[in-house]
C-alpha cells in the first residue's frame, strides 16, 4: 500500500513502522533497550491514519 502526503505544497512519501531516529541514535537506544519514535499506520472504522509512537507509547 502506498500513500502520498502533501504538506506545504510538497509531496512526501511516508514510511511506516521504521525507527525515525538518525542512524547513530538507534545504537544508543539499543544499548538502553528503548524503542525510538515510529510512525505507525492504524485503521479505525475503515479509515487509515498515522500515529506517532515514542518509547512504545502513542503520542498522537
Amino acid at each position: 500500500m502506498e500513500f502520498n502526503v502533501q504538506w506545504n505544497n510538497e509531496i512526501i512519501k511516508p514510511f511506516f513502522n521504521k525507527d525515525l531516529h538518525i542512524p547513530t541514535i538507534p545504537n544508543i537506544s539499543n544499548q538502553m533497550k528503548r524503542e525510538g519514535p515510529k510512525l505507525i499506520l492504524e485503521n479505525l472504522d475503515e479509515t487509515y491514519f498515522g500515529a506517532i509512537y515514542s518509547i512504545g507509547t502513542r503520542e498522537t
